[in-house]
């Protein structure tokens, strides 16, 4: 199973921003992981766009806010996510993390095998995350599924058409409801909207066809990508290496 890592690293350090970028690369290419990083060299711009994010480096020591402040503010909706590793000079500030949930802290200059065992941490609270199950009441039964199994969802008509893998085995469940009664249960995974009516698994896809706006899967099936949607889908599946 692929494991999705979206990644910010906030550091107004370009230096330290670019060596932290190349200790990542090393542990995904090590790990066969797929990924997706942005760096932002100010902690406002970060703000409002954590929610895009499920693991954060963030440089504790910043002009204009502090990356402390920062998290404190991305903490006031969500009191789990994105994961925070913290990146600082001074051993004092860390203690502060516990307050803001904190995965781990690293002291510069990090080395790889600093960066190491708090990845390990993130990688297997996020593994169980993109594991987690979806469950839907399909005719006269309740049926599992889990997430990372599921190829896309589509709305048609009143109904939802789940697609998923099991065993190699490709299978669909249709149901009577909303898209919107199962979107919260997408965040944090690797499920990505295309249109008003689809989600797609980003680990399923194939290629993109700009001329006709359709995403591709692996299993051959497409689906047209909105207007509105199209610049999420592009950066997720640009940043995601796919």
């Amino acid at each position: 199973m692929d494991h999705f890592f979206r990644i910010a690293i906030v550091e107004n350090d370009e230096a330290d921003a670019s060596r932290l970028l190349a200790l990542l690369e090393r542990y995904f290419e090590s790990h066969r992981e797929t990924h997706d990083i942005k760096v932002y060299n100010n902690a406002f711009e970060f703000i409002s766009e954590a929610s895009a994010y499920n693991l954060v480096l963030m440089d504790i020591e910043m002009p204009g806010i502090s990356g402390m402040e920062a998290s404190f503010k991305i903490r006031e909706n969500d009191l789990t996510m994105p994961l925070l590793i913290f990146v600082t000079n001074m051993a004092q500030f860390a203690i502060d993390g516990y307050k803001v949930n904190a995965l781990d802290f690293c002291l510069k200059p990090i080395t790889y095998e600093d960066l190491f065992i708090p990845m390990e941490k993130a990688r297997s609270i996020l593994s169980s995350i993109q594991d987690k199950i979806l469950t839907v009441k399909a005719r006269n039964e309740v049926v599992r599924l889990s997430l990372s199994s599921i190829i896309y969802i589509e709305m048609i008509a009143h109904d939802i058409h789940i697609v998923y893998e099991k065993d190699g085995v490709e299978s669909e469940i249709r149901y009577r409801g909303a898209l919107k009664a199962i979107e919260e249960s997408l965040e944090g995974t690797s499920m990505i909207r295309i249109n008003s009516g689809c989600f797609i698994n980003v680990s399923y896809f194939d290629s993109y066809n700009v001329a006709e706006a359709l995403a591709i899967m692996k299993n051959g099936s497409s689906f047209p990508v909105s207007r509105s949607n199209r610049k999420s889908f592009l950066t997720a599946i640009t940043r995601s290496g796919l």
